[in-house]
């Protein structure tokens, strides 16, 4: 959905420095293509609002009075992407998950809040959350995600595909996020412009996440690091913001066409800023855990049983598991 936002700036620059009789009249002939990528993303009424919300910020990034070219008024606060959360739920949510928390997820949990609001020049600003799947990532960072917000503070979730960010709360891509160019090379920059509320959403939030990050070449990270470089004005590593990425590299890594073997590896973000970030490890993983506590004994003793045997599963989906004399199972 490239094609709306290159029209957007295509309307501002028209509306702002071209002669437009009713400049009204033709947002109302192109509103549905000039919102296509909003309308997609929410709703018609709600698409519409964003649209005018990023013409807003265009007309003003380029020096122009938005009022004066008549377009409807916007019932959107200028933070474009700005969510609203309630302090006092996302509070009561944070309680209760922290109850729920394995002494591993706590400790991730508290080190990262701790970088946050008692921040200190020994301590590390980009963590690195490395668990295989079950072990509870997703639930760690929606953890961070109420403590932070009942605190009443900003955190941005990014994933590094558009599956992946339908997990968090608020998630988007980070391609989305960041405006990080499709085709990238070692000195791509990110096509976010300062001046904007997206540029200001990430300077205002407490903490960035980034999930599966390990399927995402090291090029779009390096593009990422010189944007929050340059927004902050700070020169260390991603702007000196508070950074959390998540993923397994031993699940997926960035697809590289045609790539041997050494080419994928160089791909990956342990071949640069590897060295800025603190990794963490989860190791307990829930699936194995529920199974051991609901199947315990019987199920060990079964498999090892080689004499055919059928046994009732009440609490999973597959209802029967057939032990035949040459240990397999099958189902």
């Amino acid at each position: 959905m490239q094609i709306p936002s290159c029209l957007r700036i295509l309307f501002a620059i028209i509306c702002g420095f071209g002669e437009v009789e009713n400049i009204p009249d033709l947002w109302t002939q192109h509103k549905q293509s000039l919102s296509e990528d909003f309308v997609h993303r929410y709703s018609e009424e709600t698409g519409f609002l964003y649209a005018l919300a990023e013409l807003y910020e265009l007309f003003k990034s380029y020096g122009l009075n938005f009022r004066k070219v008549n377009l409807p008024s916007i019932d959107l606060e200028c933070d474009l992407f700005r969510l609203s959360y309630d302090a006092m739920e996302e509070q009561s949510k944070a309680n209760v998950n922290i109850e729920k928390l394995n002494s591993e997820q706590r400790y991730v949990v508290y080190k990262v809040l701790h970088a946050i609001y008692e921040y200190q020049t020994h301590m590390p600003m980009c963590f690195f959350l490395d668990g295989p799947a079950g072990t509870g990532k997703i639930f760690v960072c929606s953890t961070l995600f109420h403590v932070i917000r009942g605190k009443g503070d900003q955190a941005i979730a990014v994933a590094s595909t558009g599956i992946a960010a339908t997990l968090l709360s608020g998630d988007r891509t980070a391609h989305s996020i960041f405006k990080i160019p499709l085709i990238l090379n070692a000195t791509s920059t990110c096509n976010l412009k300062p001046n904007t509320s997206e540029a200001k959403l990430l300077l205002d939030a407490k903490v960035i996440v980034w999930d599966e990050a390990p399927i995402t070449h090291v090029q779009a990270f390096l593009a990422v690091d010189r944007l929050l470089k340059d927004l902050t004005k700070c020169d260390k590593p991603f702007g000196g913001k508070i950074i959390l990425l998540g993923g397994d590299f031993r699940q997926a890594l960035p697809v590289i066409l045609r790539g041997f073997r050494s080419l994928t590896v160089s791909s990956c973000i342990k071949k640069r800023l590897w060295s800025d970030f603190f990794v963490m490890k989860l190791t307990e993983t829930y699936v194995l855990l529920i199974l051991e506590k609901n199947l315990r004994v019987g199920f060990y003793i079964l498999v090892k049983v080689k004499v055919e045997r059928k046994f009732s599963c009440p609490h999973f989906a597959i209802q029967k598991f057939q032990i035949p004399f040459n240990n397999s199972l099958v189902t």
